[in-house]
């Protein structure tokens, strides 16, 4: 039974400081039976405001009852003195100053309060001051109530605040509050008998009336014919008031979206599994957090031990700020930790699990999660939450392995959960993650969630001795392939080499740097642009591979020369994996304020790095894994203040110029076949552009130097390019 007096009021709350709805009228509802409240002026926006909570109520058997006034002008005032039919000047007054709702929320709530009235749950009664002979401009606008519980306790309030939207949150008010809890006995039963003798009509100065009937018909038409009491859950979430967990807290300025809603109603639906499949930009961290308050809220006796998996050291550290957003303090765990001996304070944590189950939260590389010793404390938890970031990282054969059988709770988070070429192992995630709880493609996302796109392909050609280079490099790889004695592990080490080797080349090609030039010598927003120059190998913690960093730091190097002040003059800084997490910080925030035009990056936009602002990106240099420069256009397409839409330049590696017939050519199939590589990022750039004409220009011109159709070009060469 509902109990007044396990409820912890303060003793005065001050709006709008002070969140009245959440913190005093959503408990003190939840745990009463009866609610009385004396408030002026009867308005569709006092009925909505007064109705919060009461759902609950009502479905509980729960009676209410409201005195409210009419807002008499003097035409009113004098007709009631000449004696005109009281009910009749009140109602046709009413009804006058009603307006109706404007907007379905609104519609909703007095539709619901309609219903109430007509089931005998809600009761409305109408004061007027009995001397307006001498006091024709008084009013009756007291400010209480008293809530009841099934138990007889009470609690009652009184202050400033009146039901409107700003009354109950964006004037300066105040209430006090009084409950038996306090032994404000004495005053609780004054504002009750007070209540009580304004009901009966036995307050000297004031008249109170039954509801004229215009009034009730007026209601009346807002029935449905049903009493929909689900209604304030979507009220509460307007106004941050679903419950807090005890552990995971969302921060108050947090408001969900339809789909993250969706999203997290569907994991909990599926028993706290499944997969969210969401467009790079769209949320899928903040999702994740919420569903785990949720997750909390629906298991307060549980004690989960939630372990969140990222792929590399930065991403831990992100996601530990934003887990610190929702009132967590989690254990960081990688070797770079600020916090030290990490190890050493999860071992201690997982001591005290066992003895005694306690909420806990680790945040850990691929790496750690991995390691032999940390699986080991893993499998020995009993209620455990595991949260993957970018989970198909996971469908490797060895780390499948590493997914603990006794999660009881499992999130896969990704932009796509499809692992690039390994069927198998995508399966496997799937099977061990359960369904997909959301498929939010970047088409779904685009104007609404990611801003709208210029995509502007630009023609990039090999010079004659980068020509020869890749030729030759083909030429070892075909002799290796062709080769009968080679083995499988020859052969695949020969690929992977000649990839590379040809990504590499691609990133450092000098038509790419004059490209470059030229585009930044028309730049006309001078700011918020990012040049990205390509990908460095790193490990599983995020350590960057040397020899891969040092290929791409002598790219940087060069277009910080072009573009910076001993070039053509723009203020840049480089974002290159060598800067630590606060430099990353500092530069983002220059950026962001306008302090430095630019950034030239390599792997920024890759996992996790989120710079909302800009609004140029000149891409460098891209490989043929979907998953990587589609990650690459979201995190481009944020929405950010002043941002309407991006522009992305992609330079695109074009073997020979376009301007001559290359069907004959010696090498023109090697020639299409690395075209067929960047043809398929071009259609999925300029799919859903605002310019997919600009690319269709560009496939015009290879098919004319091709003599080929883009789609026989695919068709016929690119049936290897998931190598």
């Amino acid at each position: 039974m509902n109990n007044l007096k396990d409820v912890e009021f303060k003793n005065f709350y001050f709006p709008p400081k002070d969140d009245i709805i959440r913190q005093f009228f959503i408990p003190a509802l939840k745990n009463s039976d009866r609610y009385d409240r004396a408030s002026g002026y009867f308005t569709s926006s006092s009925l909505v405001e007064i109705s919060i909570g009461v759902c609950d109520l009502a479905s509980r058997g729960g009676k209410i009852r409201i005195i409210t006034s009419p807002r008499l002008n003097q035409e009113d005032i004098s007709a009631i003195k000449k004696g005109y039919d009281l009910i009749q000047t009140v109602g046709t007054s009413m009804v006058n100053s009603f307006e109706n709702p404007d907007d379905a929320t609104s519609l909703d709530r007095i539709s619901l309060l309609s219903e109430l009235i007509a089931a005998g749950i809600l009761k409305i009664k109408i004061a007027v001051m009995r001397n307006l002979d001498d006091y024709p401009d008084a009013v009756f606008h007291p400010k209480f109530g008293i809530m009841t519980d099934s138990f007889g306790n009470k609690a009652a309030f009184s202050g400033s605040m009146n039901e409107s939207k700003n009354g109950m949150g964006g004037n300066w008010e105040f209430i006090e509050v009084s409950s038996a809890s306090a032994n404000n006995e004495e005053r609780i039963a004054t504002l009750s008998k007070k209540f009580e003798d304004l009901w009966n009509n036995s307050d000297e100065s004031v008249m109170v009336l039954e509801m004229p009937q215009v009034v009730q018909d007026l209601i009346g038409g807002y029935r449905v014919g049903e009493i929909n009491l689900d209604l304030d859950k979507k009220l509460l979430e307007k106004y941050d008031c679903i419950p807090k967990s005890r552990y995971f807290k969302s921060p108050k300025e947090l408001i969900k979206r339809p789909y993250q809603k969706d999203a997290i109603k569907n994991w909990l639906e599926h028993d706290g599994r499944g997969i969210f499949n969401m467009a790079t930009g769209t949320g899928k961290t903040k999702t994740a957090l919420c569903a785990l308050e949720e997750l909390y809220n629906d298991h307060p006796d549980e004690n989960i031990f939630t372990i969140i998996v990222a792929p590399q050291k930065h991403l831990v550290d992100q996601w530990g700020e934003e887990v610190k957003s929702f009132g967590v303090i989690p254990i960081i765990g990688h070797s770079d930790s600020s916090s030290g001996m990490w190890k050493d304070k999860f071992r201690r944590h997982m001591s005290l699990y066992e003895r005694s189950p306690r909420n806990s939260c680790l945040i850990t590389t691929i790496s750690s999660f991995s390691s032999t010793e940390i699986q080991k404390w893993i499998s020995k938890i009993k209620n455990l939450a595991i949260v993957v970031d970018e989970a198909h990282n996971m469908g490797s054969i060895n780390r499948l392995t590493k997914l603990p059988p006794n999660a009881k709770y499992r999130l896969a988070l990704s932009a796509t959960i499809d692992r690039h070429n390994d069927a198998l192992g995508t399966e496997k995630l799937k099977k061990y993650f359960g369904e997909e709880c959301i498929n939010l493609p970047i088409e779904s996302a685009i104007g609404t969630y990611l801003a709208n796109y210029l995509y502007h392909p630009i023609e990039c050609n090999y010079s004659e001795e980068e020509y020869s280079q890749i030729v030759e490099s083909n030429e070892k790889l075909d002799q290796i392939l062709s080769n009968p004695y080679a083995s499988e592990r020859e052969k695949t080490s020969a690929k992977n080499e000649y990839i590379e080797y040809s990504y590499s080349l691609n990133a450092k090609m000098l038509s790419k740097f004059s490209a470059l030039e030229k585009l930044m010598m028309g730049f006309e927003n001078k700011n918020h642009f990012l040049v990205y120059c390509g990908k460095t190998k790193t490990d599983e913690e995020g350590d960057f591979d040397k020899n891969s960093h040092s290929n791409f730091l002598k790219v940087i190097d060069k277009a910080s020369r072009i573009l910076g002040l001993n070039g053509l003059g723009f203020k840049i800084s480089r974002i290159t994996y060598e800067e630590n997490a606060q430099e990353r910080k500092r530069i983002i925030k220059e950026f962001d304020n306008g302090e430095i035009d630019g950034i030239v990056a390599i792997s920024c936009l890759d996992e996790g790095i989120d710079i909302p602002s800009i609004r140029t990106a000149v891409i460098m240099s891209s490989n043929n894994n979907p998953r990587e420069y589609i990650q690459r256009r979201g995190r481009v397409l944020r929405l950010s203040p002043g941002k309407d839409y991006a522009d992305i330049y992609d330079l695109i590696v074009i073997p020979k110029s376009l301007d001559s017939d290359r069907s004959l050519g010696e090498h023109s199939g090697l020639e299409m076949k690395a075209l067929s590589k960047e043809i398929l990022r071009m259609k999925e750039f300029s799919r859903i552009s605002l310019n997919p004409e600009e690319t269709e220009n560009v496939f015009k011109r290879i098919s004319k130097a091709y003599k080929i159709t883009i789609e026989d070009l695919l068709n016929t060469y690119g049936e290897d390019q998931n190598e």
